[in-house]
């Protein structure tokens, strides 16, 4: 029984080390770009049966926006998540215009009243009939769509949202209405990904920009979500040059949040290097950087599954056996740099061992590997070989017969 628990507290060990480069390699740029033909008009999508070619998503196109949003429903649909219509009216020269935003909610299993948000807008420039939008924003819409279809297969621990907002280019009047609703009712939004224009990449640089500005008392929660983008950009080869913007110069959905007090990052091509098609119909999936598009869907889904879904790696048959005696915390700080201390609790006198890990399951540093007697106690982990790198690392504390394991993030 002890050999076949060890077995088994290891082989979940591996598999939580696993899981972000799992979710890395199920974004597939095949179904990025059939998402992205499909929603900008390149090719006909069909919807319960019926084919259809979506030319225009502008918000005064009534007809054609009516079949994007029906598009945008069918495939949340399929990845069997519930979706919602929010509707309300925009007026723009003394015409009412219907707009909706949708979104699709999958509930957390340990925190479900604590929500992160994936969004980007769905509407798209010129006001015509004509308007394919593909990176503007095609892009970030698309790359929606591909997070629920990968992160639905799992259970998160936050509640996830995954919204598509109209009536952006009319001065973010969908995402305003979003963020007041959630506001009137008290939503506990812990962080916001918003994704738009990652298509375009002309200069060959892979350069993505990350505009935030941070609430008052959300200091960890935006440190947090830029720390994990800056990390799984690291550790997992993604290949992109990440630079932070702490600034509100560019806008987009996420300055709703940030508005109202939530914590929002909006991650987007380079401003410098600036499409060209911006606004016009030339904006089409031709002319879409496909291995920059890929490399941003990728960040950003792994970030996503990072923060909401990633468990510390103990299994619920596990947690049982554990008494609440035993117990491995938060270090603190976290992130931190160059030390942070880890405290634990153990029921009984014994062996206990305590190390550090990377995300490929070498081992960085053993620092506690002898007999201690029952209660609490606590180290001190400090970074001193300057060959270690920013990212995620785990720490896992072990007895004879338990073991639990946390995250920890270092940033130089």
């Amino acid at each position: 029984m002890k050999l076949k628990s060890t077995v088994f507290i290891l082989l979940f060990f591996i598999a939580s080390i696993v899981f972000p480069q799992s979710i890395v390699n199920q974004v597939k740029i095949d179904t990025l770009k059939q998402y992205l033909q499909e929603l900008t008009g390149f090719s006909s999508c069909t919807i319960d049966g019926s084919a259809y070619t979506i030319t225009s998503r502008n918000t005064l196109y009534t007809t054609m926006t009516s079949l994007a949003i029906k598009y945008i429903k069918y495939r949340l649909q399929s990845y069997g998540l519930t979706v919602t219509e929010q509707t309300f009216i925009y007026t723009e020269n003394s015409k009412n215009y219907k707009i909706k935003n949708i979104y699709a909610v999958q509930k957390g299993s340990q925190y479900p009243d604590k929500k992160f948000i994936v969004c980007a807008h769905y509407d798209s420039m010129p006001s015509a009939e004509l308007s394919p939008g593909a990176d503007d924003n095609g892009s970030g819409a698309c790359a929606v769509l591909e997070a629920a279809r990968i992160i639905s297969k799992y259970n998160p621990k936050y509640t996830v949202e995954y919204v598509l907002f109209g009536a952006e280019e009319q001065y973010l009047v969908g995402s305003r209405y979003f963020v007041q609703q959630a506001y009137q009712n008290n939503d506990d939004i812990v962080g916001v990904l918003n994704l738009d224009m990652i298509g375009w990449d002309k200069d060959g640089d892979n350069c993505m920009e990350l505009y935030y500005q941070t609430p008052s008392g959300k200091e960890t929660l935006m440190s947090e979500l830029l720390n994990s983008l800056t990390a799984v950009n690291q550790n997992y080869n993604i290949g992109l040059t990440l630079v932070q913007m702490n600034t509100a110069s560019v806008s987009s959905d996420h300055t709703a949040f940030y508005e109202y007090g939530y914590p929002a990052v909006l991650a987007i091509e380079e401003i410098s290097d600036f499409n060209e098609g911006y606004h016009t119909a030339q904006d089409n999936f031709s002319n879409i950087y496909m291995d920059f598009y890929e490399k941003c869907s990728k960040l950003a889904i792994t970030a996503l599954a990072e923060i909401s879904v990633v468990e510390s790696p103990v299994s619920i048959e596990e947690n049982k056996q554990i008494p609440s005696e035993f117990a491995l915390y938060q270090n603190y700080p976290n992130p931190f740099n160059p030390s942070t201390v880890i405290s634990y609790n153990i029921k009984t006198a014994g062996h206990v061992r305590l190390a550090v890990f990377d995300l490929l399951g070498r081992e960085i540093k053993t620092l506690v590997d002898q007999y201690q007697p029952e209660g609490r106690q606590q180290v001190t982990f400090s970074v001193e070989d300057k060959g270690i790198t920013s990212g995620i690392y785990l720490y896992r504390l072990q007895t004879e017969n338990l073991s639990q394991i946390k995250k920890m993030v270092y940033m130089k």
